[in-house]
């Protein structure tokens, strides 16, 4: 199950809240999927992702320049996939509703991305931000 773990923060409040944001979208919408009533939770996360994704990754990835972080362009190109996904599943949406492939499709990309994008790709992020501060 998806719960939010503060060993996730970067130390960038800014940063840290968004990733806060997200993770909790993630965990409603993977909810309501389980609970039978995903369809327009999961319509309401899809229009505040497209609208979100986009500043958060601007910022991180602002982030990565300001302190010269040396894997920035690979950062940033897995936040172009997730956007890509992002609009994937939305235009999917759009076109053919809550069909069970479509939300079994979302509950993995939120899934994965807080877990897997947050809890390993940011915290190289975190990792690389730590040793620079010594």
């Amino acid at each position: 199950m998806l719960a939010w773990d503060p060993a996730l923060e970067l130390g960038n409040e800014r940063i840290d809240a968004q990733h806060r944001t997200l993770f909790a979208r993630a965990v409603a919408v993977v909810e309501a999927i389980r609970a039978g009533r995903g369809a327009e939770e999961v319509k309401e996360t899809l229009r505040f992702l497209t609208d979100y994704v986009g500043q958060h990754f601007a910022d991180e990835e602002g982030l990565m320049r300001a302190i010269g972080y040396p894997a920035a362009d690979a950062h940033a190109a897995l936040h172009r996939r997730i956007e890509r996904r992002l609009v994937e599943v939305a235009t999917a949406w759009h076109a053919h509703g809550a069909t069970p492939s479509l939300l079994a499709d979302v509950e993995a990309m939120m899934s994965g991305w807080v877990t897997i994008h947050i809890s390993e790709k940011d915290r190289e992020l975190t990792t690389y931000l730590a040793a620079s501060a010594r």
